[in-house]
């Protein structure tokens, strides 16, 4: 028997990104008392980040009147029909009347919601039970400034541990080399390096200078470039580990982005979920990568609260794991 649960309320307010602009938060209450929330920034429909409180009461006012009135009685539990009534709502194919952002986050907040109604955390809700294993991380490393003896489509570079050690170990070791290229871009003047929330950005010239300051930096610190991590350009990293990119955020709701990861894995596609421009501290990007059972996530940079969550829910998740497979 399909298990029913109405929701009764849902509400949005603003909040702050990690940037400092108008972000949205969503909560969907079902039954008595069980709450979901989710966090979203607020994007154009060509990606870029929107930063007025106006677009914000625009987006508060959408959810608070328009979507809250075709969702309040619906089962929290089924979450295709859930999404899909909030895709017919908007009726445009890139969802630019709602907001392709707001809709994702009225559909986490929903998944969330009925995980703890369950009281089971959201990575198993999505993926059941076989949502057991760990992504790989695909850490930004390094961005590069821009110049005009550099090359255009250098945007900074990525390194990828080995899989063939915990997802723990593998994040610790991106953090040593990560330090340890600032230490490196450090010592060459403070031309060469400033800290940025999307990774140390560097004034290093081409690219062989990029991945030349990174092998060090992963030798300094005890690992081998080309066996116990790879690197690579931003923008170029897909040809070596031969991943579909689904980034959650330009990929619809969550029955849209489960349906993209299930046609890319029946084409034998290895699946790396990307964070995309939410600036805000939600984590769900990390749930979503255990229960796809992805092979990659790429949830930003090391610096950055709201990066450090992701890769700290990640870590719970981990623990979580191996306490249901002992």
């Amino acid at each position: 028997m399909e298990r029913q649960l109405p929701i009764r309320d849902i509400y949005a307010r603003e909040i702050l990104d990690a940037r400092g602009c108008s972000a949205v938060e969503v909560e969907i209450l079902a039954g008595e008392d069980i709450i979901g929330t989710a966090a979203v920034s607020l994007l154009s429909s060509c990606g870029e980040e929107r930063t007025g409180s106006e677009d914000a009461a625009h987006a508060i006012e959408n959810i608070n009147c328009h979507i809250a009135q075709i969702l309040i009685g619906k089962n929290i539990f089924d979450q295709e029909e859930i999404d899909s009534e909030t895709v017919r709502l908007d009726g445009t194919m890139d969802k630019h009347v709602l907001g392709g952002e707001i809709i994702l986050g009225v559909s986490a907040a929903a998944a969330r919601t009925a995980a703890g109604a369950l009281g089971i955390p959201l990575y198993r809700y999505l993926g059941g039970a076989q949502a057991n294993r760990m992504p790989v991380p695909v850490v930004e490393i390094m961005t590069s400034v821009p110049c005009a003896e550099t090359v255009p489509d250098i945007q900074g570079a990525v390194i990828v541990p080995a899989a063939k050690s915990p997802f723990h170990d593998q994040l610790w070791a991106c953090s040593r080399v990560y330090h340890e290229i600032g230490h490196i871009l450090r010592s060459r003047g403070p031309a060469q390096m400033r800290d940025q929330e999307s990774g140390p950005e560097s004034g290093l010239r081409d690219e062989e200078e990029i991945l030349r300051v990174i092998r060090d930096a992963a030798e300094r610190t005890g690992y081998r470039l080309g066996e116990d991590m790879m690197a690579a350009l931003d923008g170029e990293e897909s040809g070596w580990y031969d991943a579909v990119r689904v980034d959650i955020g330009l990929s619809g709701t969550l029955t849209e982005i489960f349906a993209v990861v299930k046609k890319a894995r029946e084409a034998g596609r290895l699946i790396e979920i990307s964070h995309s421009g939410n600036r805000t501290a939600d984590t769900l990007v990390s749930d979503i990568a255990v229960a796809s059972c992805a092979a990659y996530i790429r949830a930003g940079s090391l610096c950055g609260m709201e990066h450090a969550e992701r890769y700290n829910r990640l870590l719970r998740i981990e623990e979580q794991i191996g306490r249901e497979i002992s």
